[in-house]
Formats: structure tokens, C-alpha cells, sequence
């Protein structure tokens, strides 16, 4: 499995791809946010964790 780079996004290349997910981190006042790559049929979803 392998993460690559498509223009300005990521995808998931390789065997078991379909249950991986590509997430993103950034600090957004003073917490950490953490945001999930949306599967077939989902939205993306963001969760925070105070710092």
C-alpha cells in the first residue's frame, strides 16, 4: 500500500486499499484537529482534541 499525490490531493494506491483512509492533522485554536478522507458515499469528518 502506498500514499500518492494527485494534483493538490492523496490517494491510497495497492492491496487493501479499500479499507484505508487518508487523514490530515492541523492546529486550529490552540487544538488539534484531525480530518478523514471520505469513503464511497461519506462525507468528510473532522474531530478535535484540546491541546
Amino acid at each position: 500500500m502506498r500514499l500518492v499525490e494527485n494534483g493538490k490531493n492523496w490517494r491510497i494506491e495497492g492491496q487493501g486499499k479499500e479499507r484505508a483512509r487518508v487523514a490530515y492533522a492541523s492546529k486550529k485554536g490552540g487544538q488539534l484537529v484531525f480530518t478523514l478522507s471520505a469513503q464511497a458515499g461519506e462525507e468528510t469528518r473532522s474531530m478535535s482534541q484540546s491541546g
